[in-house]
């Protein structure tokens, strides 16, 4: 089953949290036995990357074991992008994400199989993308802009990565102080039996 999702004018909504960031809902509806709302980063979007997120859930409930896979055409131009794989993280196993290069301006749709234990459905989502301002202009240099270095480096997949290994590093000591405390208890009722033991 085919679900077209409208979308008029640019992206809006409240951002949502996805593994890599935020994102902002473009689009949501239910497909089949799938309720998803579709995400993307940045809002304004322009000709270069696009992140993208897709969120399922089925009977309210997050959708984890899904495959899914997005391809996108350009109106007008042989442009095609994709298909390529949607993937989902231990911190967000409902929202299905990945990075797409968009080298055209103008009304693309995304074509987004999904299909899991409960169904096979395909979701399409228009979206409109924009040439760079600066191509436009006509300006800009060949030469990196330190700045603009700076903020891709403090990117959503950058707070991202840096949230995974805070949650890594947290998890790892976690289990360190279990394990600790584990062995601490078998060694001071091995040391208790022992003592026992001399006293009988």
């Amino acid at each position: 089953m085919l679900v077209l999702a409208a979308i008029e004018g640019a992206p809006s909504g409240a951002a949502k949290v996805s593994a890599n960031g935020f994102t902002v809902p473009i689009a949501q509806g239910i497909a089949g036995e799938y309720e998803y709302v579709v995400g993307v980063w940045p809002p304004s979007l322009n000709v270069g990357d696009v992140f993208m997120s897709i969120s399922l859930l089925s009977d309210q409930q997050p959708v984890t074991d899904a495959v899914v896979d997005v391809a996108a055409t350009v109106d007008g131009g042989p442009v095609v992008v994709g298909p390529e794989p949607a993937t989902n993280s231990i911190l967000h196993l409902q929202s299905y994400e990945l990075s797409m290069t968009l080298s055209a301006p103008g009304r693309w749709l995304f074509k987004i199989d999904i299909e899991s234990p409960i169904g096979a459905e395909v979701v399409e989502v228009p979206l409109e993308i924009t040439a760079n301002e600066e191509a436009t202009n006509g300006g800009g240099s060949d030469a990196p802009d330190p700045a603009a270095a700076g903020r891709e480096a403090d990117g959503p997949q950058a707070r991202g990565n840096r949230a995974d290994w805070v949650i890594i590093a947290a998890s790892a000591a976690f289990v360190a102080v279990a394990v600790s405390a584990l062995i601490f208890r078998r060694q001071s009722r091995r040391d208790q039996r022992e003592v026992k033991r001399r006293r009988d």
